[in-house]
């Protein structure tokens, strides 16, 4: 927001609106014709003061001061400064909304990994047992098969054809030839 030193209804219209800016959005107030010192109508301490006043909770943005003049370019690089604080703030808020997705994440492997490592899938003898019934053409009993439904298996559906149940055991450990 910028307000005019020398003309004091600026000052008022930045009372007026600040308060109406989103909590999340870092401001500044920049006071603009510092070189006209002679004909100031706004007070630098009227205006600390009122933003030291303002009703903002703690996890608001920071709003900042600063007095500038075009004339010669004093605050220009505080101005400039400033620029950076709204996108690192947008910044740091993307990389914490990250963090809690990869906990997250971390935490649903870790459940997932758990239940699987209880599985027979994770039972070695029991896949050498598979893969040897495989190569041989034999059915491998309790594997799900092709021709078999979402909940049936090879016990409990006709067992497809060797070379079909060769294929779906191959691809899971190495190319069919």
């Amino acid at each position: 927001m910028m307000l005019d030193i020398t003309k004091y209804w600026t000052y008022e219209y930045v009372q007026r609106e600040l308060p109406k800016i989103p909590l999340d959005i870092p401001v500044i107030v920049m006071a603009s014709h510092r070189d006209m010192e002679d004909t100031r109508a706004v007070l630098s301490e009227e205006v600390h003061l009122f933003l030291s006043e303002l009703d903002r909770p703690d996890h608001a943005a920071a709003v900042y001061y600063m007095e500038a003049s075009m004339q010669d370019g004093f605050g220009l690089k505080y101005l400039y400064r400033f620029f950076n604080v709204p996108f690192l703030e947008l910044q740091r808020q993307t990389l914490i909304a990250q963090l809690r997705r990869n906990e997250e994440d971390l935490e649903a492997i870790k459940v997932e990994l758990d239940v699987h490592e209880k599985t027979e899938e994770q039972d070695y003898d029991r896949f050498r047992d598979i893969l040897e019934r495989k190569r041989k053409g034999l059915p491998a009993t309790g594997v799900a098969t092709v021709s078999a439904g979402a909940n049936e298996t090879a016990d409990s559906a006709p067992a497809p054809a060797p070379a079909v149940q060769m294929q779906q055991c191959c691809k899971m450990v190495r190319p069919c030839p």
